[in-house]
């Protein structure tokens, strides 16, 4: 049965995916998490191996990780395959995660930017404006040579793009919230009503 209120989700902590699992005297690889598989969870981390190739629909949703690193291997990400997690801060994106398939919502929540940092050559085409958060808060790092085609893509542009190795600052002035978007730009980001 799925993991739900009928069905708790019992994990907890540090949870560490293997690489493989033996049963039965048989080596086999884990390729996959499936769905709902940690959802509504109280895990605080999680480490997923390379050889991982697809993360099912609400795998890592709604848990109290507030890191992760999505590997090289994965070339599937599912609908809210890592959504809703309120503590999470940082999403490190493997080298395939260009060509990879990404569902609706895939680390969405309803606020609250994230630290992205996208390692992969091609930009991937996201399904939505609603990937990361509904607030657009989220700082997208990207490969110096990506920032215009980050930029320019009708999702992606949504949220503030940045070379690897920039760090800029967040801010207040007067209620505003503001972002810093280069040495001499910054980007209004929540104003109170």
């Amino acid at each position: 049965n799925e993991p739900g209120s009928k069905n708790p989700n019992n994990y907890t902590g540090s949870i560490v995916i293997p690489a493989t699992i033996t049963v039965d005297d048989v080596t086999c690889n884990v390729t996959a998490i499936g769905k709902k598989a940690f959802r509504s969870s109280t895990i605080t981390s999680i480490s997923l191996p390379e050889g991982l190739m697809s993360i099912g629909e609400e795998a890592i949703c709604k848990t109290n990780i507030t890191e992760i690193t999505v590997p090289n291997s994965v070339t599937t990400l599912e609908q809210y395959a890592i959504g809703q997690n309120s503590q999470l801060k940082t999403i490190h994106i493997g080298e395939s995660g260009g060509g990879s398939t990404w569902g609706n919502w895939v680390f969405w929540r309803s606020s609250g930017g994230y630290d992205v940092y996208m390692v992969c050559d091609i930009m991937p085409t996201l399904p939505d404006e609603y990937t990361f958060d509904d607030s657009h808060a989220s700082k997208i790092y990207v490969k110096s040579e990506l920032v215009d085609t980050y930029k320019a893509d009708q999702w992606w542009g949504q949220h503030t793009i940045l070379p690897f190795g920039t760090e800029y600052i967040d801010f207040t002035v007067d209620g505003i919230k503001y972002t810093q978007t280069a040495d001499d730009e910054v980007s209004l980001t929540y104003a109170k009503s």
